[in-house]
């Protein structure tokens, strides 16, 4: 019959082991995505060029002209502050009837602070100018990227990209954790085989060297599922975690 210290140390093992686990599985599915797998604005893209500005009562607004490639679609956008808000409106070539594309707004130092998502239809009737989205109340300037035009997708270079440098931070630590996660896992297993059946572990440098390979390998396998579920592989992530992705919620005048 079992003793009561080989119950005990056999309890404390298990515990050992499931915490080990679970500790692990945060880890590289929630904490490392969020260090190192957050999509960065591409800052090396050329600047869109302010035109005019107006001062109206209650408000003030700047007109800008887009990069030649957004120009394309888009021919100017104003952006308007008027009490606490701030709206951006878009004025389109007459050849686009509909729409959809994203605003990147950015706050006086530089930071990406949302990325808001727009689809709608460019009536004729309204000078193709689009109806006003509200943007954050610290946006600063923006960015504007066309996705699809007349139900036709836009390849263009993206504007949200993970920097190389975060893309190997994010392996090496996975890699790294999952060495720790096999040498606790075989160490708890052989205490718990030498318990239960007096099996005899021993340690040896080749044991220690194939579990070493087979964690570095494992922990490849697993960086590379990671990005892949994190969206690396397409040319833009359409989703960003902590990121307010919404439609148009457009206030009309």
């Amino acid at each position: 019959m079992p003793s009561f210290e080989m119950i005990s140390s056999l309890v404390v093992q298990v515990f050992i082991l499931i915490f080990a686990s679970i500790l692990y599985v945060f880890f590289v599915s929630f904490v490392f995505p969020s260090l190192f797998l957050k999509p960065k604005y591409n800052h090396s893209l050329e600047d869109d060029r302010g035109l005019k500005k107006y001062r109206f009562q209650g408000g003030r607004a700047i007109v800008y002209e887009p990069t030649v490639e957004v120009k394309r679609y888009i021919k100017q956008y104003i952006l308007t502050a008027m009490g606490d808000g701030k709206y951006i409106q878009c004025k389109f070539d007459f050849r686009v009837f509909s729409s959809k594309y994203e605003v990147f707004a950015f706050n006086c130092d530089g930071s990406m602070i949302d990325v808001i998502q727009i689809e709608e239809p460019i009536l004729e009737n309204n000078n193709y100018i689009t109806t006003p989205a509200q943007l954050p109340a610290d946006t600063a300037y923006v960015r504007v990227s066309v996705k699809s035009v007349n139900d036709v997708k836009i390849e263009r270079d993206p504007m949200l990209s993970i920097p190389s440098s975060r893309i190997a931070q994010f392996t090496l630590f996975t890699v790294l954790l999952t060495i720790v996660e096999a040498f606790v896992m075989k160490f708890v297993l052989l205490g718990v085989a030498d318990e239960l059946f007096s099996y005899t572990s021993r340690v040896d440098d080749a044991g220690n060297f194939f579990t070493l390979i087979f964690a570095i390998l494992t922990g490849f396998c697993i960086s590379y599922f990671g990005k892949l579920l994190h969206g690396l592989g397409k040319r833009e992530k359409e989703d960003l975690k902590n990121q307010k992705n919404r439609s148009n919620k457009s206030i009309r005048k």
